[in-house]
């Protein structure tokens, strides 16, 4: 295997693990977007619906405008649906993994082969 082949095949590999991660990165932000919702500390988590109704059985009057919560959830609902659609567009376009020949492991043919001696030797 040539030098220029083996590159080919690193940074094919490369671009893919890189297109993973930004999928992975964006996967995370739809469970974090997902977890604002339900976050007993978030602005838009459930117990601000819960405490309006809690209040609207009672006939107090709501603590927060039902307009503004129901926009500001709706708003992560509609974010976590666009992500999911850039994430299976990202899917779809991942490149396939090339294909490696049997010689891309052999160590004799790599030029960054490690010179720090074998296993048995004694590096001072």
């Amino acid at each position: 295997m040539t030098p220029e082949e083996r590159k080919a095949i690193d940074d094919a590999i490369a671009d893919r693990r890189e297109k993973e991660e930004e999928i992975q990165r964006l996967q995370q932000e739809v469970r974090n977007i997902k977890a604002s919702l339900t976050s007993t500390e978030s602005d838009i988590g459930d117990w601000k619906v819960v405490k309006m109704y809690e209040y609207s059985l009672v006939g107090k009057e709501l603590p927060y405008d039902p307009q503004e919560v129901d926009a500001a959830r709706q708003a992560a609902r509609d974010e976590i649906n666009r992500l999911i659609e850039e994430i299976k567009k990202k899917t779809d376009e991942l490149p396939p993994y090339p294909e490696i020949p049997d010689d891309y492991w052999d160590n004799d043919n790599r030029e960054d082969t490690n010179d720090a001696g074998t296993d048995d030797e004694i590096i001072e």
